[in-house]
C-alpha cells in the first residue's frame, strides 16, 4: 500500500485474478480460467493482461504464465449462444471459432 501505483494495481488484480490471501501488507492472487474469463468480459484482452502484469511485476513473467493467459483468453467472447423460438444457435464474427465449435 506504500507504492503510489497500488490503487491501480489492486484494481487491475481484482479484475483479472482471484484473491488467495489479503493480509495487511501482502496480497496473494491466483490467475484462473474463470478470473481470466471475467477480465475478457470486462474488455481486457490477452495482450493488455500480459503487458500490465509485466509492468507491475518485479520479476519477468514466467513463460508458462504467459502461455496460461494466452490459452485461456484466446477464444473467450468469440461466440455466443442464442435462444430463438425454442432453438439454440451459435453466433459469432470469427468463422474459424464457429467452425471449430461445429466439429
Amino acid at each position: 500500500t506504500f507504492n503510489p501505483h497500488y490503487p491501480q494495481a489492486q484494481q487491475f488484480m481484482v479484475t483479472i485474478a482471484e484473491p488467495i490471501s489479503r493480509t495487511e501488507h501482502v496480497h496473494e492472487w491466483e490467475l484462473t480460467s474463470d478470473s481470466l474469463y471475467a477480465a475478457v468480459s470486462f474488455g481486457i484482452d490477452c495482450q493488455k493482461i500480459i503487458e500490465q502484469l509485466s509492468a507491475m511485476s518485479k520479476v519477468q513473467l514466467h513463460p508458462d504464465t504467459i502461455r496460461f493467459i494466452e490459452r485461456n483468453t484466446v477464444s473467450f467472447g468469440k461466440a455466443i449462444l442464442v435462444l430463438e423460438n425454442q432453438t439454440y444457435y451459435v453466433e459469432g464474427k470469427d468463422h474459424e471459432v464457429i467452425d471449430s465449435l461445429h466439429q
